[in-house]
């Protein structure tokens, strides 16, 4: 299972990651961005128009099954 990873840390790696979010979990697009306290910001996929400034956590997501569920 994966564990959250302070971006002071490590620099968030790849298009797609968890992020954390007052309570809330979002999968996005994180992005450096120097004008953030952070240096990091994130573009969420399941919403149109959410950037999330000052990312302090990532998480990789899992890989998706490679058959899928039925056939």
């Amino acid at each position: 299972m994966s564990e959250w990873i302070d971006v002071r840390v490590k620099r968030p790696e790849g298009e797609c990651l968890a992020i954390g979010y007052q309570n809330e979990l979002l999968i996005g697009h994180v992005y450096e961005d120097l004008d953030s306290a952070t240096g990091w910001a994130c573009e969420a996929i399941e919403y149109e128009d959410i950037y999330l400034e000052e990312v302090t956590h990532w998480m990789e997501l899992p890989v998706p099954p490679k058959e899928r569920m039925g056939k």
